[in-house]
């Protein structure tokens, strides 16, 4: 949910912040039944009726229900036709989760008016004291030379001291000369302040936040928060850079449905001699006749505004922005799709932009035809391309077609034979020569699955494992793609280039899987040799025991798949002279529940070492401590990243951080550290965030049900 709103006024600026209401006062011990409508309950040690001035007094343990309301007091008098009530000595009035407390209590319990003197209470999740608790109606309290706060404690972490306070529940509570103690220091003083004490979010204007960045020098953001309905809100904001100039900010959410929502943002720079924008948006839709709609786009004034502007590292090494729309339908077993898609790319010094549109693609997934055992699978999609770069420009149209059938053949329970047959057609009306052509390519494919060995080993003793099992799943392929002339046809995904092939595949899975043993389970006894092991029949009439828990736990320890590919035809191969393809491996481990590993990469067989290998480790020793590292490296490249990332929760205080450091240029990219410290009833929050050549540093103060006061 969006930031609830909080405003600061002096003579005239109002100070908003949202707050909870609690979900249920103080608890009561069985007493007489609940009085119903207008009924008027009193019980007392002592009780006197005065039948001609029609007035009740109670006097020791005296307890008034009326509706929602119960009054406990020391002694009360009750007029019984204008329903005024008084009482004296040790008051309790709980009204729904509200509670006051106090010494002299006035009021009618029609019109809920009334005051409470020496009081103290709890409303709407606040704690209140005040020499007059004044209630002004069945939600309205107001409170004189009081204070208020929502920390538990005789002396709490923080409270507001003010000369006198309303409140509206569910709605606002204003507060005339509030001092904010920290403790019994007073750190802030406000001539007046306002604060929506409600379920809802609060319109209203947001803390001022104040910052220093290495680019801005001093930044001042101020906004203001809309909130008009449940379901849409806005953000509008002003900045001040020292350094740089002024921006304006604007940010609108609405959530209709889980499938109906989405967000908007645009960002304004005046700088002194130039003027900067960026405008994003995403959004999901349903449509009629059960069509999804998704849109997202992405605009900028110039192609390093979000490299020099964005808020992390992911947004500051974009490699391209995308503006694109996708409808979809389904029909029984078919996919429909009309998309459209615009991407520039960040790579390049000059520009570079990608057009596809309209777009329409058809799929079928893989089904059974009929009856039979075969399978068919199709895809096929329309679609207007265009690639722009500085000078040059490929256009065309595209029409594909690509129907595959499979048919898979079971060896028993020790194999099966997969044969498929596929078939592209595809047609351009511009090829690189500025002519129609079509291209039509069959391919074919016959593999091989199976036989699965597997060995398992019973562990002796009593340890966690009790048996392991190890299984191999081998698979052997040969695939089939005649060589075509492609030299002509314009080049925009891996539809327009299918290479020849005359290869092997070969690949084998190995899996360690281990039968756990449950904690606190002793082994089972073996039976002597020889023996039959018969149920015991229950006695008639008695219930069935009740299911034990499974002993045991099936856990994949290991999975480990090897891969490679032969080149029949030489001049087909990957790399001239390299018949064989580097072995890529793929592998993933939980040896144990808090520690997870997995390693992808290749190995060229010539000598040439590892093409590329992606290392991600997730360990959690114990559960305050979180460590995740990822380690990515490419052969001649200069993308060669480790990021390491570390949670340590401990309660009142958590700590995170991350880095991400370029191997190859020996330099941080990013470094974010942040902590948070939480107590019963506010919190604090710093974070610094370093890059190459900029920097943020932020602190947060909140409070527990007025929400944020400093935000730096």
């Amino acid at each position: 949910m969006p930031r609830r709103g909080l405003c600061i006024a002096v003579l005239g600026l109002t100070l908003a912040v949202g707050a909870a209401r609690p979900a249920g006062g103080a608890t009561d011990a069985a007493e007489s039944p609940a009085p119903e409508g207008d009924e008027v309950l009193v019980s007392a040690d002592r009780l006197e009726r005065r039948a001609d001035e029609r007035v009740i007094v109670g006097e020791g343990a005296v307890v008034v229900r009326h509706r929602e309301i119960r009054l406990a007091a020391d002694r009360v008098v009750y007029h019984e036709q204008s329903k005024d009530l008084l009482a004296d000595g040790n008051i309790v009035l709980d009204s729904g989760p509200d509670r006051l407390q106090g010494e002299h209590l006035e009021l009618n319990l029609d019109t809920r008016v009334g005051f409470l003197e020496r009081a103290q209470g709890f409303v709407q999740n606040y704690y209140f004291t005040g020499a007059r608790i004044e209630k002004r109606g069945p939600d309205r309290y107001f409170i004189r030379g009081g204070t208020f706060t929502t920390c538990e404690g005789t002396l709490p972490d923080w409270s507001f001291h003010a000369t006198s306070t309303e409140l509206t529940i569910d709605e606002y509570l204003h507060a005339w000369n509030p001092t904010l103690q920290i403790k019994r220091l007073p750190v802030l003083y406000l001539p007046y302040a306002v604060f929506p004490v409600k379920r809802d979010r609060s319109t209203g204007l947001l803390i001022p936040e104040i910052g220093v960045t290495g680019p801005d020098g001093f930044v001042l953001r101020n906004d203001f928060y809309w909130a008009p309905r449940d379901n849409f809100d806005a953000t509008i904001g002003l900045d001040y850079l020292a350094k740089t100039g002024w921006g304006a900010s604007g940010e609108v959410r609405y959530l209709l449905s889980p499938r109906t929502q989405g967000i908007l943002q645009s960002y304004y720079l005046r700088e002194p001699d130039a003027e900067r924008w960026a405008f994003s948006t995403r959004n999901s839709q349903e449509l009629p006749l059960g069509i999804h709609a998704e849109i997202e786009a992405f605009f900028q004034s110039d192609r390093q505004f979000i490299a020099d502007r964005g808020t992390s590292i992911e947004q500051r090494s974009n490699e391209r922005t995308t503006s694109s729309f996708y409808l979809d339908r389904r029909w029984a077993s078919w996919d429909f799709a009309l998309s459209g898609r615009y991407e520039v790319s960040l790579l390049t010094e000059s520009s570079s932009t990608l057009t596809r549109f309209p777009e329409l693609t058809v799929a079928r997934p893989s089904a059974r035809i009929l009856d039979t055992d075969l399978f068919l699978k199709v895809s096929a999609g329309a679609a207007a391309l265009k690639r722009e770069e500085t000078g040059t420009a490929v256009e065309t149209t595209r029409l594909h077609l690509a129907p595959e059938l499979t048919w898979p053949v079971s060896l028993g329970s020790v194999a099966r034979v997969i044969p498929t047959a596929g078939y592209t057609l595809t047609s351009y009306s511009e090829n690189l020569a500025g002519e129609p052509e079509t291209r039509s390519l069959p391919y074919y494919r016959l593999a091989l699955e199976g036989p699965r060995p597997y060995r398992i080993w019973d562990l002796p003793g009593e340890g966690r494992f009790d048996k392991l099992k190890h299984l191999i799943e081998p698979r052997f392929s040969y695939v089939y793609t005649p060589e075509v002339d492609q030299d002509n046809l314009p080049q925009f995904d891996a539809v327009d280039y299918i290479p020849a092939a005359n290869r092997l595949e070969y690949s084998f899975t190995n899996i360690l899987y281990a039968k756990v043993r449950a904690s606190g389970a002793a082994p089972a006894a073996p039976a002597p040799e020889g023996a039959v092991v018969l149920p015991t029949p229950a006695p008639e009439g008695a219930t069935a025991a009740p299911v034990a828990a499974p002993r045991f736990t099936t856990r994949e320890l290991l999975w480990i798949k090897l891969s490679q590919t032969y080149a029949l035809d030489e001049s087909l191969s990957a790399v001239p002279h390299h018949r064989f393809s580097p072995v890529e491996w793929d592998a993933r481990s939980k040896l144990r529940s808090e520690l997870e590993v997995s390693w992808r990469g290749n190995l060229d067989v010539y000598g040439d070492g590892i093409g590329y290998q992606n290392i991600l480790l997730s360990w959690k020793p114990f559960p305050a401590l979180a460590v995740a590292t990822d380690w990515r490296t490419a052969q001649g490249s200069a993308q060669d990243f480790i990021d390491l990332g570390a949670t340590l929760d401990l309660g009142e205080v958590n700590l995170s951080g991350r880095s991400r450091y370029n191997l190859s240029e020996d330099t941080f990219l990013e470094n974010r550290i942040n902590v948070k410290y939480t107590s019963q009833c506010w919190d604090i929050a710093v974070s610094y965030v370093r890059w190459q050549d900029d920097f943020q540093f932020a602190v947060q103060l909140s409070l527990k049900g007025i929400g944020t006061v400093l935000k730096l």
